[in-house]
């Protein structure tokens, strides 16, 4: 199976995964570190063991604190993205992204990236929207981008919005939808 890019449908599944391998091999590097230091009968080998599983902990955790936020969100049905893949040819839409602040974890199942703004469906019904919006707002205005970004958390609001946008050819291409997408992308888990 090939490696899935981000904002692409399937991506969140796949992500987990992947991170699961990644977990279980430095998990199992621990485990040997410490049992190495356990079984040794030398002073040399427990230090080595000790420092074998201190060293394995460290990446350890940089996968975890990702895995732990993405864990409990799925990709969206094939029925949802077949719905909105329809429209692909018209602007940039983006699929399972996770955008992160200080505050709120914002799943995004679709997140269309227009000329007008930035609109992304989201799912965690805990996110305060205003809040989340302010917080990418400011991170695309650091990158010099418009911040025009919106959170929907209701799927039929989105849908309304979804609908009503005129395909981005319409408009004047100044590059900057490109750069959204990248810019959103480094900024998801």
């Amino acid at each position: 199976m090939s490696r899935i890019e981000k904002g692409t449908y399937g991506y969140r599944d796949q992500y987990k995964k992947r991170q699961i391998g990644y977990i279980s091999f430095f998990g199992a590097l621990i485990l040997v570190g410490l049992g190495v230091r356990f079984l040794a009968d030398f002073s040399y080998h427990t230090a080595l063991g000790s420092i074998a599983a201190v060293l394995a902990a460290i990446p350890l955790a940089n996968i975890l604190s990702p895995f732990v936020v993405l864990y409990p969100w799925k990709t969206m049905k094939k029925e949802d993205y077949d719905q909105y893949s329809a429209r692909e040819k018209d602007f940039r839409i983006l699929y399972d992204l996770i955008i992160t602040t200080k505050e709120d974890v914002m799943v995004m199942d679709v997140l269309v990236v227009h000329p007008t703004g930035i609109y992304g469906w989201c799912t965690n019904p805990k996110v305060v929207t205003d809040r989340a919006e302010d917080n990418v707002n400011n991170t695309l205005a650091a990158m010099h981008l418009d911040p025009n970004f919106h959170v929907i958390k209701d799927r039929k609001v989105f849908d309304k919005r979804f609908d009503s946008l005129k395909p981005a050819s319409e408009y004047e291409d100044d590059g900057t939808v490109n750069y959204a997408v990248e810019v959103l992308e480094k900024i998801s888990v």
